[in-house]
């Protein structure tokens, strides 16, 4: 459910009579304010963009740097890796740490290689 009509705009019918009549400029900061708030990445734009925020493509930049730091906190900032891409995987690679294509995913990441894993318990009689 979006909202799609500008708060600025329905001050002037929000506002009671007495007010409208003796203090115009009051009205006119109110707008102001409103308009302010309404403005690109600010607080009522925020609000309303909720929904789009949760996908981290269509997230904004801010949004992405906290989920960076707090999902991929010792992640390399630069790596070949699309960090949007991890960002949206990190949970799978978490619960496949120590795994063999945990390791293969996480130094194809970092170092564009392919590693080949060798387990010693193999080579037992």
């Amino acid at each position: 459910m979006a909202v799609s009509k500008k708060i600025s705009s329905q001050i002037g019918q929000q506002l009671p009579d007495f007010i409208r009549s003796d203090a115009p400029l009051f009205q006119s900061f109110i707008e102001g304010y409103y308009e302010y708030l309404e403005s690109a990445n600010n607080v009522l734009d925020a609000s309303r963009n909720l929904l789009n925020y949760q996908d981290v493509d269509t997230s904004i930049d801010k949004y992405v740097e906290y989920l960076r730091r707090e999902i991929i906190p010792d992640f390399p900032r630069s790596t070949l890796a699309n960090t949007h891409f991890i960002l949206k995987r990190a949970k799978d690679l978490y619960t496949s740490r120590g795994s063999e294509k945990s390791y293969q995913l996480l130094f194809r990441a970092l170092y564009n290689q392919e590693i080949e894993i060798y387990d010693p318990g193999e080579s037992i009689l």
